[in-house]
């Protein structure tokens, strides 16, 4: 698997929202599509949050996915266009960009969708322990991933490691290791509780999630959006 995402998690200049929801689809994903970049996508940090104890310093995210092998400039394009250039204009204020070489495609719920709901991203920044790595691999294959697609709401996830090329200027890494998973709710509320509820063995309907692999670390912050714009393609 050769794709690769960009997560940047940014703040906007105070008064400057609207320009920025323009200047994302109209200018910067445009400029973008024709240096390579596959996609983009924005979104909004909604209050409501899993771990209110690691909280998240960002209000916005936007996921661009691309290809290196066949968009060799696709990453420079971002570290310009979508980093340096808002930044120094001071459309944004600063940001946290980092870059993923996804390692499993996205894997769908069991569960039917509500295509009506509203649609949220839970974005996990992970990490393995470095010397486990492929026993964290089979943990969120076989037991962590199809526990977490059987909980309601939940439609389907992808996950990542941290790619050896990151974009300029590079960040402190806050994970080796990335899971995207969205939900489609008409209860966003009720779904996270009985995530946790899940998680913690305490959940009414009987189902309780099996423990936690030594493969997985601890040190990790959950985090959840609200798209503001539809995933926009070349």
């Amino acid at each position: 698997m050769s794709g690769h995402i960009l997560v940047q998690q940014h703040n906007v200049a105070s008064g400057r929202e609207h320009e920025a929801f323009r200047w994302f689809q109209q200018d910067l994903a445009p400029r973008l599509f024709a240096q390579g970049v596959g996609s983009a996508r924005r979104y909004k940090l909604l209050d409501l949050q899993l771990q209110p104890e690691n909280p998240q310093p960002h209000a916005y995210l936007s996921v661009f996915d691309f290809d290196p092998r066949t968009s060799p400039g696709a990453l420079d394009a971002l570290s310009h266009l979508a980093r340096e250039e808002p930044l120094a204009a001071g459309l944004l204020t600063d940001d946290a960009a980092h870059v993923y070489e996804m390692t499993r495609d996205w894997v769908p719920s069991p569960n039917p969708a509500d295509m009506l709901a509203p649609e949220y991203l839970l974005l996990v920044m992970a990490n393995f322990v470095v010397e486990m790595e492929d026993e964290y691999h089979d943990w969120y294959d076989n037991v962590h991933g199809p526990e977490v697609l059987d909980t309601p709401g939940f439609t389907g996830l992808r996950r990542g490691r941290r790619a050896e090329r990151q974009a300029a200027p590079v960040n402190d890494y806050p994970s080796n290791a990335v899971v995207l998973s969205t939900t489609r709710t008409n209860d966003i509320i009720g779904s996270l509780d009985e995530f946790r509820a899940r998680a913690n063995g305490e959940s009414k309907t009987g189902i309780h999630w099996n423990f936690r692999s030594p493969s997985a670390s601890l040190a990790r912050t959950t985090h959840i959006f609200a798209p503001l714009t539809p995933r926009l393609t070349a």
